[in-house]
């Protein structure tokens, strides 16, 4: 199977578990996660489109990719306890979107994928990630657990952002690849956002089975 059509897959399931598992007492974080989880998987197949007619879709995976950012950034406002740090949270939310659409407008240009500003924020995301596990580790045991949701959510938000800044840091040193290396990191790339919604499944699977497993006492 084409790993492009998998990625579209795997999207696809991820979104439809994250309506499965909707309900109205959820937070606000899981409400909107299903929103972008619909949103990255209309990408996913426009893009797929695109690229199968040899038309740029770089315009809209820069668009998507700024939407992501900006629901990381107000994951870990919402979730954050600490109310400094939810208050830094809050400007960093504002701020860093400014930058890319920037970015994209008016230095990299938007059909060119903003690298730069791409894994500026993918550090960003990597940092704020590191100060929420700080942050839930140290709270009440009753708040603790590799079931909450947010945990995982985490947890692929981190897993997503070293992975990216990685490879998006040697394009960035790079300019002129070869065409089997640029294949080798449109592979991982789709590998890497893969993950990234199974990541986010299981998110959604922890939100479903305690509710089951608590009314069945």
């Amino acid at each position: 199977m084409n790993l492009l059509v998998l990625n579209q897959i795997i999207a696809f399931i991820a979104a439809f578990i994250s309506l499965c598992a909707y309900r109205k007492s959820n937070p606000p974080y899981l409400k909107l996660l299903s929103v972008l989880l619909i949103l990255i998987f209309i990408t996913e197949f426009i893009g797929g489109a695109f690229a199968k007619r040899g038309m740029n879709n770089t315009f809209i995976y820069n668009i998507i990719s700024i939407i992501i950012f900006t629901y990381f950034l107000y994951f870990f406002q919402a979730t954050i306890q600490n109310r400094n740090r939810k208050r830094i949270f809050r400007y960093i939310l504002f701020i860093l979107p400014c930058i890319c659409l920037t970015n994209i407008l008016f230095i990299q240009g938007i059909n060119t994928f903003h690298t730069y500003t791409y894994s500026f924020s993918c550090l960003i995301m990597v940092g704020l990630a590191i100060t929420f596990f700080i942050d839930f580790f140290n709270r009440p045991s009753g708040n603790k657990g590799f079931f909450e949701p947010e945990f995982w959510i985490s947890v692929a938000i981190i897993f997503y952002n070293i992975a990216n800044v990685s490879i998006i840091g040697v394009v960035n040193i790079i300019s002129k690849m070869p065409v089997k290396a640029i294949e080798t990191i449109q592979i991982l790339l789709l590998s890497i956002s893969t993950c990234f919604y199974i990541l986010l499944t299981i998110s959604f699977l922890c939100q479903i089975y305690p509710m089951k497993s608590l009314s069945r006492r």
